[in-house]
């Protein structure tokens, strides 16, 4: 009897860690976090996104606790997103010179000491504009950094599209996660415990990074060190010698490396094509931030206050819904139909959105659960637009230029935003939100034709995506 109690239990016990297995192999997103590389880098990202995102609400909310402006909250918005524009592309050619590790671990580590500062003085609008910039321009070494080290890690490329889905899908979520925590935040612990909170992650993130492949980090900077020595002592030895200035030709470099960003684009037509799609997706979403104040307000009928939770949070879950089905079951899909359906889908629910209180009328549905409903699947729909053109960038641009590609497409998503988000603003006062949402959606559509007609062109599809 007791025999066959145990064959009983060792056959249940077979069966169950079979049935594990056989769960673990069909979920992806588990098969790709078992490579404890990518786990490492996940974990470092996870901590380092949804913290930020904490830290910039958490600001917000002084700075309007402080001055009850909204133009003093604009500026500290500015203060998070110039920095894009101005340091994108720089940022990448110096990466792609220097260790992406210790790249990410000392700007983990720059951002334990910045947010440790807001302590000093968290009540001057100065030193939190300033502090804030120094965060923002330390962060735009680490994106790139980050984003190129994914395919390096993902040695299997079937994967890529999983590990691509699974980043992405931490993005979204960490919108979420750091705009929702803020506020209990800064009510559980105040403003100084919030700031003590954000620097320990950052710090786990930074011991998170450590553990990635590569060189360990205390060899790396001693590597670094003795470098800079040699350096310095060669180019005094260069100058006693023949009073050259090497210094400018280091400035020309960088430069050169910048347009060596740029060049590759130009002779490359799918990371090409793949960017100007992520820059177009980008300046969407950077519109349709900016107007869904007044949307919500005038469509919508709501206070500002409700206005983040009903609008946003939607978009975000169904980018986070897109992202794990995309990673679960279209890893081989037919990527360019997968961006066409996400392009044309989006176009459309934006057209819809122009007259969504007529919609409403018309089918007798109440008009805030309609808009929550056609906010989610907006936001999967991107999903499809976002996640397969990144997986393009990642798979066609080798590792030696892959963060400088990566550091122009934050400088042109950065300069090319500052119009449209203009001109919405001035449109949207002028001629109402409708207005501003039926040409997003016209443009966006003009894309999609312009995408299937030149972009997959018959032959051409393999080279021009």
């Amino acid at each position: 009897m007791s025999i066959s109690i145990s064959g009983a239990v060792n056959n249940l016990q077979f069966k169950t860690d079979t049935l594990e297995l056989e769960f673990v192999k069909q979920n992806a997103f588990i098969e790709v976090l078992r490579i404890s590389s990518f786990r490492n880098l996940w974990l470092s990202q996870l901590l380092s996104q949804v913290f930020l995102n904490l830290l910039v609400f958490s600001l917000l909310i002084r700075i309007y606790g402080l001055t009850g402006s909204n133009t003093a909250v604009s500026v500290m918005v500015l203060t998070v997103s110039v920095p894009n524009f101005v340091l994108g592309a720089v940022a990448g050619v110096f990466v792609d010179r220097w260790d992406r590790k210790l790249v990410m671990f000392l700007a983990h580590f720059l951002r334990v000491f910045a947010v440790l500062a807001f302590l000093l003085s968290s009540e001057s609008l100065l030193w939190l504009y300033g502090l804030s910039i120094l965060i923002s321009l330390v962060t735009q070494f680490f994106q790139p950094a980050e984003a190129a080290m994914i395919g390096v890690l993902i040695k299997d490329k079937t994967k890529l599209l999983t590990a691509m889905s699974l980043f992405s899908l931490t993005l979204f979520s960490s919108v979420i996660l750091g705009n929702v925590l803020a506020g209990p935040s800064v009510r559980l612990l105040g403003h100084d415990g919030t700031f003590l909170l954000v620097a320990l992650a950052f710090g786990l993130a930074a011991v998170f990074t450590a553990q990635v492949p590569g060189e360990s980090i205390r060899d790396r900077l001693w590597a670094v060190r003795i470098t800079l020595k040699l350096r310095r002592w060669l180019r005094r030895d260069q100058e006693e010698r023949t009073g050259a200035e090497p210094a400018a030709k280091e400035e020309g470099s960088v430069f050169e490396g910048f347009l060596e960003g740029l060049d590759y684009l130009h002779r490359h037509d799918g990371v090409r094509n793949a960017i100007y799609l992520m820059v177009v997706a980008q300046v969407i979403i950077g519109v349709l931030g900016t107007i869904a104040p007044g949307f919500g307000h005038q469509i919508l009928g709501l206070e500002a206050a409700d206005v983040s939770l009903v609008i946003m949070a939607p978009a975000a879950f169904g980018m986070i819904l897109g992202a794990m089905v995309l990673g679960q079951y279209f890893t081989r899909s037919h990527r360019p139909g997968l961006v066409k359906f996400g392009l044309v889908s989006a176009a459309c629910l934006l057209l819809v959105f122009s007259f969504i209180d007529k919609s409403a009328q018309i089918s007798h549905l109440p008009v805030v659960p309609l808009a929550v409903a056609l906010l989610l699947i907006l936001g999967f729909c991107n999903a499809f637009l976002d996640i397969p053109v990144n997986t393009t960038i990642q798979e066609k641009t080798p590792e030696e230029v892959r963060s400088r590609v990566y550091g122009v497409l934050s400088t042109l998503t950065g300069g090319a935003s500052i119009l449209p988000i203009l001109l919405a603003g001035a449109l949207a006062d002028l001629f109402g939100v409708r207005v501003v949402m039926a040409i997003l959606g016209l443009f966006l559509l003009g894309v999609a034709v312009y995408y299937r007609r030149v972009v997959l062109d018959g032959r051409n599809v393999a080279e021009n995506f």
